[in-house]
Formats: structure tokens, sequence, C-alpha cells
């Protein structure tokens, strides 16, 4: 076997432990920058990969010493057995999100597999040797080496799906300019995926309506939404609208064209990519900027959102606003609220009517993107009493504030994409709830340099709520830790775990009958390796 036999062999064999950092970029969104910066924030900590092949390389030093022919096939096998294993320990690991084999996965695959080969195989060249000397040596370069071959390779391919990608904007574009259909962009920091599902079960009861599903607030994820799934049949599509920086929605609103728009939130979420605060609310006003011909925009009565209404106003935009209370300036207003541990009562003022509303989703921020709903609902013309079946049909959506009773315990479910106004919202449900209150957490992320403050000013408002904490994640909960000590609150009854198993199988322990326990997010494996 020469040498360039064996570069190749082990351009393959790589492709084994590199599933994990294959994983890791799907989880990055296949963007270069993010995955390349995860990669240098665990090089100390996946260290051990490093000292495990370092290990490999003296084994097969002491072969080529001891067992001289045999040393290449010793080193072979050894090969084979190390990477299998890291292979294993992969697909075996528990994993919040698993790495789903798409067309665009398999594409970075191959490119992975060319990157290794033509690597390897310049080695091989230099080095100019027998393999079964260097042996050890190629694959003390191989494999520390390997997420910087991975990020060479999602590098790589980026003109390629950039030009798959716009083929199928290309298409879902077209299919919606050629159906007579309502279209409704929706957007906001926090509560977007919430009030999506809101206004999709009150327009559901006048017209045929497809919402994006789950959190599907991407560019391809709207498009695939329209190419997949958008029938013919239907009256009106509504479309999640996310956004990492400047330009995404822009994006989206260039494919969907939407005639009415809604500004849920403008709060601190992904600051680590928007910069500042004054960007995200730019960010989410490209919704307004992209709205079609006669169209209208919707906004919450809040202090972000009132100023982006004012700016619509300015530029000659049909603006409107919803909210609470008695202000004039509102469309739809919500009075009379009732909020408890069963759900919410109110009653809804409009300028042409009103209606009494019940519902069981939990916070007074869900009768916000409530009214956020009726809002849009009443001006394309569904009746009161429409709106009133709809609000009580509403189903509490998955992982946001859901209310999950268990043998004499009560669960509420708010692991998705914590923020701080949500902490705060999550913080009002449990205070409406008698027992003892337990919380797990990780803590926030994406806030910048923000992000230490934000955390010690949730542990101080759990030292104000909570009776039991279980943290997740020693570093990433230090401001939570600081916060909760400044506010007094005994160590006796604060937890620090390094996963979510262990904090799942904690609880059992510690838990007892008539206690209510809030999960209160749960991050992906990206940021909890």
């Amino acid at each position: 076997m020469s040498h360039f036999v064996y570069a190749l062999f082990l351009a393959v064999l790589l492709m084994l432990p590199a599933q994990r950092y294959l994983h890791i970029c799907q989880l990055e969104g296949y963007k270069p920058r993010a995955f390349g910066k995860w990669c240098l924030s665990h090089w100390i900590s996946h260290s051990s990969q490093y000292y495990a092949f370092l290990l490999l390389f003296c084994i097969q030093v002491a072969c080529n010493t001891w067992l001289l022919d045999v040393a290449g096939w010793v080193g072979t096998i050894a090969n084979a057995a190390v990477m299998g294993f890291l292979y294993w320990r992969f697909r075996t690991t528990l994993q919040k999100k698993t790495l789903v084999y798409t067309a665009r996965v398999w594409r970075l695959q191959a490119a992975q597999v060319v990157v290794h080969i033509g690597i390897l195989m310049l080695c091989a060249w230099i080095e100019g040797f027998g393999y079964s000397r260097y042996l050890g040596l190629l694959q003390l370069v191989a494999l520390p080496l390997l997420p910087a071959w991975t990020y060479l390779a999602a590098t790589i391919t980026i003109p390629m799906e950039k030009r798959v990608q716009q083929g199928f904007i290309e298409e879902a574009r077209a299919k919606l300019q050629r159906m007579n259909i309502h279209k409704i962009g929706i957007t906001g920091s926090y509560g977007k995926t919430s009030t999506k599902f809101i206004l999709h079960t009150i327009l559901s009861e006048a017209f045929t309506v497809l919402a994006t599903p789950q959190s599907f607030n991407t560019t391809m994820g709207v498009v695939r939404t329209i190419r997949e799934n958008l029938r013919g049949n239907e009256q009106v599509f509504i479309a999640e609208m996310g956004a990492r920086q400047k330009g995404d929605i822009k994006e989206l609103c260039d494919i969907v064209h939407p005639d009415y728009v809604l500004i849920v939130t403008v709060g601190k979420q992904h600051l680590e990519t928007f910069g500042s605060l004054e960007n995200v609310a730019l960010g989410k006003y490209e919704i307004v900027e992209g709205l079609a011909t006669g169209g209208a925009a919707f906004f919450s009565d809040t202090d972000n959102c009132r100023e982006l209404h004012k700016k619509a106003i300015e530029s000659g935009v049909d603006a409107y606003l919803y909210g609470f209370g008695d202000n004039p300036d509102l469309y739809v207003s919500a009075h009379d609220i009732t909020v408890g541990a069963a759900g919410s009562s109110f009653r809804v003022i409009g300028r042409d009517g009103e209606a009494h509303c019940k519902t069981r989703l939990l916070g007074s921020h869900n009768i916000m993107n409530i009214m956020g709903g009726i809002a849009i609902a009443r001006h394309m013309g569904v009746a009161w009493h429409a709106i009133e079946r709809g609000v009580a049909a509403i189903e509490p959506v998955e992982h946001r504030l859901q209310l999950m009773p268990s043998d004499g315990i009560t669960i509420i479910d708010d692991a998705f994409n914590a923020n701080p106004a949500g902490v705060e919202a999550a913080m009002e449900v449990l205070r409406a709830f008698p027992g003892r209150k337990i919380v797990v957490t990780p803590g926030l992320v994406e806030l910048g340099e923000e992000q230490d403050a934000l955390n010690e000013q949730f542990g101080r408002s759990l030292a104000q709520t909570a009776d039991i904490v279980l943290l997740i994640g020693v570093k990433q909960t230090r401001p939570i830790v600081l916060g909760m000590l400044k506010m007094d609150f005994p160590r006796a009854q604060m937890h620090i775990l390094s996963s979510l198993q262990e904090a799942t199988a904690l609880l059992p322990t510690i838990t007892q009958q008539g206690d209510v326990v809030l999960f209160e997010n749960d991050l992906p494996d990206n940021y909890t390796e």
C-alpha cells in the first residue's frame, strides 16, 4: 500500500469523526463564519480528541520500532478502530436535534471528502516517503485540523448553494404571484411564532389558511413551505419572518410581497449579530418597507414598536396600533383583563364593535399576541362572533408556556428561544401558580455584550420568584448565580448541572406533590457541547 493509497484511505475514513462537525455546521445554518466561531470557542473542550490521537501516534511509533513489517497494518487497524469509535460516540450521544441528512448535507459531505483528499494527497506528495514511517504524523495533521477542513468545505460550497437556493426562490416567488391570495408577514424579536399560530386559528373561522409550520422563518423555510405545502385552494398565506441580521427580512419580503404585515415586538434578541437594539428595529422595519402597494401594517403598542408605527405613518403607510387600555389611537384594545393559572379572559373593543374573549393561553403577553391577530382579522372583515370562537379555539403553542400537568406536579414548558422579555413573562406566569416553584434553565444567549448583565438580571428575577433553581452549564450560568446571590438566594436551593439530562434525572428526587416546574429555554447542541 503506497503512501498515496493510504492518504486516500485516511481521507475517506475521516468522514466518520467529521460527522460531529457536519452536525454543528448544520445547527449554525451552514454559515462558515458562525461555524468557525463555534470551533474556536470549543477547541479546548474538544482537546481530548487531540490527545487520543497523540496516544495513537505513540502506539504507531512503538509499532514501527518493535513490529517492523506489520506496523502499517497495525496503524491502519488502529485508525479504523479509533475513528469508528468517534463516529459511534457521535451517533449514540443524546442530541436535542439530530443531524438531518438533507440534499445540502450530502453536498457538503462530498465537499468534505474532496478537501480531505486534496490536503492529504498534498501531504503525501510533499513527504515523498512510505506511509508506515509517517502514519502517525499524518494522523496528527489530519484530526486536530478536522474542524478547519469542515470550515473550508462549507466555504467552497457557498456559490453552488446560492445557485441551488436561487432556483428554489424563483420557483416559490412565481408560484405566489400566480395565486389570488392574501399574504401576511409577521416578525418580531419574540412572540412571532405564537402570534402566527394565533392568527392562523382566528382567520380559519372565515378563510382557508396556510401558515409556515413550526418555527420556519428563514428564507429557505418560507420557500420550502410555498413549494411543498401551498396547494392553490388557500385564501390566506401567513409567513413568519425571522432575522439574525439586517437584510434578512427584506429578502423574505422580496419573495412574499405581503399585503398585511405585523411587528409583534422589538427587543434585545440576536444582539450578537445585529450589534444594537437600533439595528434590530431597522431590521424589523424592513417588513414595512416590503409591504405591497395598498397594504396595511400593524404594530403592538409597546415602546419600540410605537416608534416604528410613527415612522410608518410619516411615510404614508396605512398603519395601526393594537394593545391595552383606553389609548384612542388603538385600532383594537383589550380591557377587563383577568390572567390566571387556567388561562385568561378579556374584553376587546374595536372601532366598530367589541367581543368578550377567553383563552387557555397563559400570561398577559399572550393577550397582546392575540390582540395582534384580532387586529388583522378585523381589518380583513372577520366578524366579532367568529373572532370570539377563534380565540377560544387557540391551542397552546408547543414549548411556549405550554401547560403539562403530570402526576400531581404542574410542568410549564417554555423551552423555546428565551429572551429577556420572555423570561419576565414566564416569571409572571409562574407567580400566578400556588405551590413550590422550581425553574430549570441554561440562561440566555446571543445577547452580545449585554449577555452577562441580562443573565444577572434574570438571576435576580429567579431569586424573587423560584424556591429551587436548576442551572444547566457551569460557565454560561455564572452571571445568573451572581444575580441570585445578590438577592440572598440560598445556595442550598441552587443546583448547577452540566446537561438537561442531569437536571431531569435530579427532578424526581427533589419534587413533591403540588410543585410547579418551569423549563425556561433549552439551548441546542451547538451551545451546550
